[in-house]
């Protein structure tokens, strides 16, 4: 359970309280994606590296201090690793 595309850096795979602390049911529309690599709304919405499925366009809800931390932390190795030339094809 947990986002597939988000696992590498929250690991959220088998923790109901983690799966808890970074998702919401409080959310506007959905798209879902079946094939992110061509389709023009996953190239739109800047999701065409994402798994297909269903995501929420808009969350509302409190994210905790340690879950921003782990995606800020995860998004600058990221950046950092882009910048030198390497796309690890998210």
């Amino acid at each position: 359970m947990g986002c597939p595309n988000c696992e590498e850096f929250l690991n959220l795979r088998g923790s109901s309280d983690a799966v808890n602390d970074c998702c919401s049911q409080v959310f506007e529309g959905v798209i879902t994606l079946v094939d992110p690599q061509i389709s023009w709304v996953a190239k739109w919405q800047r999701l065409n590296g994402y798994v297909p499925g269903t995501y929420a366009v808009k969350v509302t809800g409190i994210v905790s201090g340690k879950i921003r931390y782990k995606v800020a932390r995860f998004a600058a190795d990221d950046f950092v690793i882009a910048a030198r030339g390497y796309h690890p094809g998210r």
